[in-house]
């Protein structure tokens, strides 16, 4: 079975991206689908919900409608912090390992029942 990032990265270049870097430098990204997801969320955490100076935009899934700004309902805003710390094990360790997209929304789906959000 492909793992998600792979399969991101197959439809990145589908789209004419090298890969997610380039993606995310691109004017797709950084000009059209960010803002508007920053709009939606209005720049908040879900999971804090503090108003981030600067905010991540996290993809909770990858398809070409999501990736190309079609649909923004896979993406959410997270604060600098709970990104790192939802995507990393270990995330202020030498040690850190990036989870799987799925341990990561499995991470940010528990913290929301925990804070009941």
């Amino acid at each position: 079975m492909m793992s998600d990032y792979k399969y991101r990265n197959q439809l990145l270049k589908k789209m004419g991206f090298q890969n997610y870097r380039y993606y995310l430098s691109s004017h797709l990204w950084k000009k059209e689908i960010r803002p508007r997801v920053l709009e939606k969320y209005k720049s908040k955490c879900i999971l804090c919900k503090k108003k981030c100076t600067k905010p991540d935009v996290h993809h909770l899934q990858y398809n070409d409608a999501i990736l190309s700004g079609e649909s923004l309902d896979g993406m959410i805003v997270l604060c600098r912090r709970c990104h790192k710390k939802s995507e990393f094990n270990k995330p202020y360790s030498d040690k850190k390992e990036k989870r799987s997209l799925e341990q990561v929304n499995s991470y940010i789906a528990d913290m929301i029942i925990k804070r009941g959000n």
